[in-house]
C-alpha cells in the first residue's frame, strides 16, 4: 500500500510541466493543517527552502480541489507520524503561490 501510494503521488508530478519546478528537496514535516477558509492544506517543514519566489519559505500549500489531494495529504501525514523524510517538488513562479507559499507538485516518502 505504501509503495503504491508513493508511485501514485510521484506520477502526479510527472503530469506537471517541468517549467513549473523551482526545485525539489528533502524535508521533515513539522506540522500539517487544513484551512477551511482558503480550501488549502498547509505543510510546515523544518528546513528553510530558498528556491521558490513565494514569500513564505517555511511551508508549502496545495488546494483541496487538487485531484490527488487526499493521496498527497496521506503521504505527508504518514511522514509526520513516522518522522520520515519526504522529497517535495514545488513551484517557483510567484503567480502560482498559494497564499504566499509554494505549491506542492509532488511528494515522495522515503
Amino acid at each position: 500500500m505504501k509503495k503504491m501510494m508513493k508511485k501514485v503521488v510521484m506520477l502526479a508530478g510527472l503530469f506537471v510541466s517541468s517549467s513549473l519546478f523551482a526545485g525539489s528537496d528533502d524535508f521533515k514535516v513539522q506540522g500539517l493543517g487544513i484551512s477551511t477558509a482558503s480550501g488549502t492544506i498547509f505543510v510546515d517543514v523544518t528546513k528553510y527552502h530558498s528556491q521558490s519566489s513565494c514569500s513564505d519559505k517555511n511551508s508549502f500549500r496545495f488546494k483541496t480541489n487538487h485531484p490527488l489531494y487526499q493521496d498527497i495529504y496521506a503521504t505527508l501525514l504518514t511522514a509526520k507520524a513516522t518522522d520520515s523524510t519526504v522529497t517535495i517538488a514545488f513551484t517557483d513562479d510567484a503567480s502560482l503561490c498559494v497564499y504566499n507559499s509554494p505549491q506542492i507538485l509532488s511528494v515522495y516518502l522515503k
